[in-house]
Order: structure tokens, then sequence, then C-alpha cells
């Protein structure tokens, strides 16, 4: 008789972890409020861009800091630089010569940048005079 329950409780027991997967799978879609409060939102996938690095290190005496582009493709020496912290200009930068595997150099021409700033390619500056 015990052999017999332990088969049903068994039986159960799978029963009971696919209805927990399967509702969990449910129920963690993200979905978020559409502009008519709907729920028929899909999520934004920004792609990657391939000027977009972050200071590692900050040589403020030096007016030198060091960004990382593990993931993307760092800029030609000499090119200008804006760095950027919450959306917000904070500083101006120039890429240096001194390149080791995903980091780079840069001179700091304005403001203070900080650990962690992103630093993006300025598009609208004109070139550097050496």
């Amino acid at each position: 008789m015990s052999s017999a329950i332990w088969r049903n409780v068994r039986g159960l027991g799978w029963v009971v972890l696919w209805v927990g997967i399967l509702g969990g799978c449910a129920a963690s879609g993200s979905r978020k409020p559409g502009a008519d409060g709907g729920t028929n939102a899909v999520d934004v996938i920004r792609p990657m861009d391939g000027s977009v690095g972050r200071i590692v290190r900050v040589q403020a005496p030096l007016k030198f800091v060091v960004v990382d582009y593990r993931l993307n493709q760092p800029p030609a020496p000499e090119q200008r630089l804006v760095v950027l912290r919450d959306g917000e200009r904070v500083a101006e930068l120039k890429a240096g010569y001194i390149r080791r595997e995903t980091t780079v150099s840069a001179d700091i021409l304005s403001g203070e940048p900080r650990d962690g700033d992103e630093v993006r390619i300025d598009e609208g500056a004109a070139p550097v005079a050496r």
C-alpha cells in the first residue's frame, strides 16, 4: 500500500513542478504599459554603438584618463571625445596614442571626468591641431 501512495505523491510532485515552471515563465514576460494604457508595448533594444567607452581611471593631477572600450571600437589617436554623466556633458578629452588591449589613454582638455563616466566620440568637434 505504501508504494502506491508514494507513486501518487511522486506523480503529484511532477504536476506541481510543471505548473510552477510554466506559470513562472508566463508571469515573467516583461510587459509594459503602452501609450494607450494597454500592455502591448514592446521593450526597446538599443544596438551597441561602436564608439562608447567607460572611464576606468582618472589621473587629474596629470590631466589624463584611461578609457575602456572592451566591447567597442576605440577612437583614433588625436580624436576629440566627450564625457557624459547621466546624459549631461561634463568634460572633453583627446584620445591619446597609448593603447593596451581594450584601453586607451586620453588627455583631459576641460571639465572633471570621474570613474564610470561614459565616453563618446564628439561628432561636432573640429579636428585637433598638433
